[in-house]
């Protein structure tokens, strides 16, 4: 429904329209978490099996990377996608329960059309503050501070690489690497609900 040309402005219509985008969200994240902690176990394999056949700088260098990759790892139970804070109505998740988050219990409405005038209000009223909120913690996951963070946690352990274990060339790399990667693994989380947010927004 999301790409063909559906009147927003028309109840059901636009509540259905919500109904996808939330579905498809929960499907993105749950894909896009997924996705990392296969993409981090293996980096955390590599960089694990190299400390042990490696030299003194290399050696260095793999232990910072499996530190690095090990947080980011972590850093999955913490990430505003899961939406630790909860939604109305809904579960807040465990904290290390990284495969579950609460809009995944989001139950949409089979029948649109079956729907009472009052209750297909109540219903869109709920779905579209549901959506906001999705919204707001697809922008935190991509937001400057979220960002900022993972710049500043590569950068220090790059620091220490290099002022620590003297291993300058190895940290120059690996701090490149590691602003392209935390940045990329940002830019590519999901961002479902914020666009569909500025259709139904749109004038």
């Amino acid at each position: 429904m999301s790409g063909e040309a559906i009147d927003l402005d028309e109840p059901r219509s636009r509540l259905s329209f919500i109904q996808e985008s939330l579905k498809k969200s929960a499907n993105k994240c749950t894909s896009w978490l997924n996705g990392s902690v296969i993409f981090y176990l293996v980096l955390m394999t590599l960089f694990l099996f190299y400390f042990f056949i490696s030299e003194k700088n290399a050696k260095a260098l793999a232990m910072t990377v499996f530190i690095l990759v090990t947080l980011g790892l972590l850093g999955l139970s913490i990430s505003p996608l899961r939406g630790l804070g909860g939604f109305k109505g809904m579960t807040h998740p465990k904290f290390f329960n990284t495969f579950y988050f609460p809009l995944l219990d989001y139950r949409p409405v089979e029948n649109v059309k079956g729907l009472s005038d009052a209750e297909l209000g109540k219903k869109l009223h709920e779905s579209e503050e549901l959506l906001r909120e999705r919204a707001a913690q697809e922008q935190e996951q991509r937001a400057w501070p979220n960002r900022t963070l993972s710049l500043v946690v590569v950068t220090i352990a790059n620091l220490v690489l290099w002022l620590v274990f003297k291993a300058p060339k190895e940290a120059l790399m690996n701090q490149i690497g590691g602003m392209i990667v935390s940045q990329a693994h940002i830019s590519l989380s999901p961002n479902v609900a914020i666009k569909a947010l500025k259709r139904l927004e749109r004038p």
